[in-house]
């Protein structure tokens, strides 16, 4: 069902499904492969209603492999022999520590997101230094050696699939989709597009090659000088009083770019095919279909090339 929800219809899903399909093909192309609840503690200590997969390769090494924690998931694998290191995962950057007891026992890790916003609000710290430290965000923890067993699963798939009171995740309309620059959120009646406008804190802990390297595979597009970026462009594009100019330009404007709007409640549907390109006529939680000259579309579509 996850399968046919996830691939066929292409409608997306939450970590117990996007992750469990994602255990199934990597079993499948051969590889060593276990799945684990996590706790998720972003807002508030919750209790174990994520699933990530540990993915061990030929040679030994291991990753964390996460493709169901919303809009911040990981957009590659994350190397668990890089405990303690910033992670470059463009746009993004993540991090596994050890939870050394902070919401988990004694042997459970952590993954962080370096959060830009903090970042320039604490006024551009260096990396490695303390304020660079309050700028990482937990998101959640998980333990490698402890055993998830299928009722493990169950259980906290049941309560983010079901409409218990107080349960966000299942009494909201939420969509959300990777942008080449960020991500697109769609929830409630509030459409929020989140976009990279330059690299400055990337470029600060990684340097400018690395995260060229990753914009690159990213989508090549990325690196076109002839495209707008914030005011910030390879240095080979500026010399002298224009590249001061430009790191000014930079300075005065945060990494992550926020653009958001309202919208009707029953142009929902409508909104998510014009911005997400998925026409579902379904709603979750009517049970209804809905006829397709129902669709309230909006106007304008932001950026379209998206990807999973």
């Amino acid at each position: 069902a996850a399968y046919c929800k996830l691939v066929e219809q292409g409608r997306g899903g939450y970590c117990f499904e996007n992750n469990r399909v994602m255990h199934s093909a990597l079993l499948s192309l051969g590889f060593e492969a276990q799945l684990h609840v996590g706790r998720v503690v972003i807002s508030r200590v919750g209790s174990n209603t994520h699933l990530v997969n540990t993915v061990t390769t030929r040679d030994g090494a291991r990753y964390l492999v996460d493709v169901g924690f919303g809009g911040y998931s990981a957009r590659r694998a994350l190397p668990l022999a890089r405990l303690g290191e910033a992670i470059l995962a463009y746009p993004d950057a993540f991090r596994i520590v050890p939870d050394h007891g902070k919401y988990d026992c004694e042997g459970a890790l952590r993954v962080q997101y370096f959060d830009p916003r903090l970042w320039q609000e604490a006024g551009r710290p260096a990396a490695g230094s303390a304020g660079a430290e309050a700028c990482w965000r937990d998101h959640y923890t998980y333990h490698p050696a402890r055993p998830t067993f299928q009722s493990d699963i169950e259980l906290g798939n049941y309560w983010v699939s079901t409409r218990g009171e107080g349960n966000w995740f299942a009494n909201t309309r939420l969509a959300i989709v990777a942008t080449v620059r960020g991500r697109k959120v769609l929830q409630a009646t509030s459409l929020v597009r989140l976009e990279r406008v330059h690299d400055a804190d990337l470029v600060a802990q990684f340097g400018r090659a690395a995260v060229a390297s990753q914009k690159a595979a990213a989508s090549p597009a990325l690196l076109d000088p002839s495209l707008h970026d914030g005011g910030h462009h390879d240095r080979d594009d500026h010399d002298g009083d224009d590249a001061a100019h430009a790191d000014q330009d930079e300075a005065a404007v945060a990494p992550v770019g926020r653009e958001a709007r309202e919208f009707a409640e029953a142009a929902w549907l409508g909104t998510l095919a014009a911005e997400f390109g998925l026409d579902l006529r379904w709603d979750h939680r009517t049970g209804q279909v809905v006829a397709a000259d129902a669709l309230e579309f909006t106007a304008r579509s932001l950026d379209p090339t998206v990807f999973l």
